[in-house]
């Protein structure tokens, strides 16, 4: 499936325990893009509108060489994204969602990566909290978390008016999910210290850092 980063994991420890006298859950946090699933979306998703010839050289050269600047660190996941809400400002959301359903319907789970999904299903079999935590836009992500049916769906969303895109939305980077992990722990009581995480890339260290139990799912730094 991966690298696994912690030592002595085991699917078969207590589901729950008990600390200063309330009961904690375990929670199991995914990513989706190249973890729960083979592909990223998102990128499936400028491909299909670049084979069809939908989407103007501007966006195409920013997606290149945005995404080369994002992979080596140049600018954050946060200002990428920030930067690409700002482009796609004023388009309609319809425009999208055809697009996706052409591209991800009627089967979602063709991009499923099946052993990180076996495992998600462990974790809920067991009782564990289960969320999907990703950069991806929202309206994409949901093609997918409404099959798997996570506890929540942390995703980053767009804010949308009179079915357009403003420019602006509550951002889910990489750099701060443990800012949702975090919040997660409050929400649901658990408990950080039996919870695990499974990500593709280094850039979720920082959520990594949160959680005991660590999986690498071909990992690209």
């Amino acid at each position: 499936m991966g690298m696994k980063l912690q030592k002595d994991i085991s699917m078969s420890q207590k589901e729950k325990t008990t600390q200063k006298g309330k009961t904690q859950n375990i929670g199991a946090f995914f990513d989706l893009d190249h973890t729960l699933l083979t592909v990223n979306a998102s990128v499936e998703l400028a491909k299909y509108f670049l084979f069809h010839g939908k989407i103007s050289k501007r966006m195409f050269a920013y997606l290149f060489f945005g995404g080369l600047m994002y992979a080596t660190y140049l600018i954050t996941p946060e200002e990428y994204i920030s930067r690409h809400l700002k482009m796609i400002k004023g388009e309609p959301l319809e425009k999208y969602k055809k697009a996706a359903n052409k591209l991800f319907l009627p089967n979602p789970e063709r991009f499923f990566r099946k052993s990180v999904v076996r495992e998600y299903y462990a974790h809920k079999k067991q009782g564990h909290k289960v969320f999907i935590i990703t950069q991806t836009y929202k309206p994409i992500a949901e093609y997918f978390s409404n099959i798997l049916n996570p506890d929540e769906l942390i995703s980053t969303e767009p804010e949308i008016v009179d079915g357009k895109f403003t420019g602006r939305g509550k951002i889910c980077g990489a750099h701060n999910k443990y800012k949702d992990v975090l919040r997660m722990e409050k929400k649901y009581n658990l408990d950080l210290s039996k919870s695990y995480a499974y990500t593709d890339s280094i850039h979720d260290i920082k959520m990594l850092e949160k959680v005991k139990n660590v999986y690498v799912i071909n990992i690209k730094t």
